[in-house]
């Protein structure tokens, strides 16, 4: 019997494509490796400095700048991935949660104290994400951008819910914005200030409004 070209295409559209097990062990390798790749690249970071070589980092991966290549193309494309992890781990640790009963200005001192501190923790990864490489400059890929927007988006929310009817996105902006400013000039001036006085200085900045504001 021969098929027409409807039954032909009828017939291979009912059959099922189902994942090779071999294919599937394969991605889930790659994937595992990746990630190795990225801590790796992470610890390379914490001992050389934000401007290590290639060479360093596959040394402290124990492989070659090739394993790296194959996973992440080039060295942009490491970085890339390194902001990806990172702007996560940023905004997964930061208090950004509902707590009604909290002061406004209470919130922001926690969110600029957790960011400060974990910037603190890891001053070489966060200057390696946040120098953004000429072969990445132009895709649209700004770290500063995405983690600010992402924090104001949420601090606006929860400016909203202490009654900031108006202007929260602005304002929530603003507080990211100041916040991300200080700590980028903290950590280019080798974190000399003590980071209780960088907070306090953020205090006498928001609290007076944030408490008229609430209080109206």
């Amino acid at each position: 019997m021969i098929l027409k070209v409807y039954d032909t295409l009828s017939f291979m559209n009912e059959m099922k494509v189902t994942p090779d097990g071999r294919s599937t062990r394969w991605e889930k390798h790659r994937q595992e490796k990746r990630e190795q790749l990225l801590a790796d690249t992470i610890r390379a970071l914490r001992k050389h400095g934000a401007s290590v070589h290639m060479d360093a980092i596959a040394d402290t991966a124990g492989t070659s700048k090739a394993v790296f290549y194959r996973h992440f193309t080039d060295r942009a494309g490491l970085w890339s991935a390194v902001v990806a992890r990172t702007v996560e781990y940023i905004y997964r640790h930061l208090p950004l949660a509902p707590r009604p009963t909290t002061p406004l200005p209470r919130l922001v001192h926690d969110l600029a104290e957790t960011y400060l501190t974990l910037v603190d923790k890891d001053p070489a990864v966060y200057a390696f994400v946040t120098t953004t490489p000429d072969a990445a400059i132009g895709d649209g890929a700004d770290p500063v951008v995405t983690l600010t927007a992402l924090i104001g988006e949420r601090l606006a929310q929860l400016l909203r819910e202490h009654g900031f009817e108006q202007r929260s996105d602005i304002i929530a902006q603003a507080i990211v914005g100041a916040i991300w400013a200080v700590t980028d000039r903290w950590v280019a001036t080798g974190q000399i200030k003590p980071k209780d006085e960088i907070l306090a200085a953020l205090d006498e900045l928001f609290t007076p409004y944030l408490n008229s504001e609430t209080s109206n």
